[in-house]
């Protein structure tokens, strides 16, 4: 897979305001961090402090470059390495995000047509995610074993989705929010490959899907007790109402208490 430009242009990293925020407030942050934070957040885990260290060298030019000569005109210039940070540096992330969509496209997604499908949990449940990180591929099983149950039960026994799970753990406002973003097929395909249009669908089937293989899993992980979930709903969380497909309006600001397949 090949990225190209007709202009290369050095971006500026020390003067983002990111950049400098970082620059200034990172060992202050994990001075104090344990003191001020861990409480509520829980402890620092090591990876964050790489990255952000990492992030410090990101595109300037005294932590390492390559020496670029273009074939045609040999005009030579300097590309400064990249720290390849997971999630933090936009300009690293942002490239991931265009060469994993790209991938998707060219070489995962059959040209069929696709759905996208949010899966979220009650905010009862995700403080335990936060300490068990393991829980996160539960999350992912259990999304992808409800939206292939549901077709299964509305195409065809025979047939079988194509499913990619994202999984997400912050909110629109960078809080703790573990949550499931799915691409799914609209539909199955049978043993010989023959693909099987879904007429309708129902987000409330598929929430009650997901919510009992995400909580037998808890259950089985010894995360939570079979009493706290003794009806398929801790705290007596109900289902939303949400139509299948239906574009979602913009998100409240108070935090979820139910389970949503949207």
């Amino acid at each position: 897979m090949e990225i190209c430009a007709r202009v290369y242009r050095p971006r500026r990293a020390r003067e983002s305001p990111l950049f400098r925020l970082v620059e200034q407030h990172l060992e202050e942050f994990l001075r104090v961090y344990a003191e001020r934070f861990a409480k509520a957040h829980g402890p620092l885990r090591p990876v964050v402090a790489r990255v952000l260290r990492e992030f410090l060298k990101c595109g300037v030019v005294s932590h390492g470059l390559a020496r670029a000569e273009c074939q045609t005109c040999h005009t030579r210039y300097l590309v400064p390495f990249s720290c390849r940070g997971r999630n933090f540096c936009p300009s690293c992330e942002k490239k991931k995000q265009l060469r994993w969509a790209e991938w998707l496209r060219e070489e995962v997604l059959e040209p069929v047509p696709h759905r996208h499908v949010v899966l979220t949990m009650p905010r009862l449940l995700r403080g335990i995610f936060r300490k068990r990180r393991e829980l996160l591929l539960d999350l992912s099983q259990s999304g992808a074993e409800a939206l292939a149950e549901y077709m299964k039960r509305q195409v065809g026994a025979d047939t079988r989705p194509g499913i990619v799970v994202s999984i997400a753990t912050s909110g629109d406002l960078l809080q703790w929010h573990p949550h499931g973003h799915v691409v799914v097929t609209d539909g199955g395909f049978s043993a010989n490959d023959a693909f099987h249009t879904l007429e309708t669908g129902d987000s409330d089937a598929v929430m009650k899907l997901f919510r009992e293989r995400l909580l037998a899993r808890l259950v089985e992980r010894h995360a939570i007790s079979e009493t706290s979930c003794g009806s398929s709903s801790p705290g007596g969380i109900r289902a939303s109402q949400r139509t299948w497909g239906k574009p979602s309006r913009p998100t409240t600001r108070k935090p979820s208490r139910t389970w949503r397949a949207t």
